[in-house]
């Protein structure tokens, strides 16, 4: 609190915090209030963070709206629940999605609601990938979607499972081969 404090007595209320943070919504409901209380009070600046669908409910965004929320970012990566589930080590089911953006929807005009997506996947097919694309066009208007590419960075799991299956050999040669 004490260094948002400060990044306030320096740049005044000409900024938003952001929050970067796979799931800030992760903590317990109390905590989502006594850090709201707390950074109304002695912050109040506007501020966006991320979330997950399993991890929001009306409670938190209740608090964090009140708080100065103006941006909430959601991972749902994939409408593949396997895809969530082995790979992604996400345990977010679709349907569990499916709720949070419906109950989002009355949000949409308080605050930017924003998708996040993940296109290229080496481990998921292009029926799931299609699903997940044709899920994203029924989404109502007035929220952002993001598309990402999968990254996989040294040192992760999922780094070492590319590694072992030449998924990485093979996205170079391919990216190679599309250059020449």
């Amino acid at each position: 609190m004490r260094e948002l404090i400060n990044v306030k007595r320096l740049f005044g209320k000409r900024i938003i915090i952001g929050f970067v943070d796979d799931d800030f919504c992760a903590k317990s409901n109390e905590e989502i209030k006594a850090f709201c209380n707390r950074y109304e009070e002695y912050v109040g600046l506007p501020f966006f963070c991320a979330s997950t669908p399993s991890s929001i409910n009306k409670e938190k965004i209740g608090a964090l709206i009140s708080a100065g929320l103006v941006r909430l970012e959601m991972g749902i990566q994939t409408t593949s629940d396997k895809i969530n589930k082995e790979i992604d080590n996400m345990p977010v089911l679709m349907e569990k999605a499916v709720e949070a953006i419906k109950f989002l929807e009355k949000y949409r005009y308080k605050v930017d609601l924003c998708f996040d997506f993940i296109l290229d996947n080496p481990w998921e097919k292009e029926d799931t990938l299609i699903e997940s694309l044709n899920f994203i066009l029924t989404i109502k208007k007035l929220v952002s979607i993001l598309l990402f590419s999968l990254t996989l960075c040294p040192g992760t799991i999922l780094y070492e499972r590319g590694t072992k299956e030449s998924l990485l050999k093979m996205k170079c040669l391919k990216y190679m081969l599309k250059t020449i």
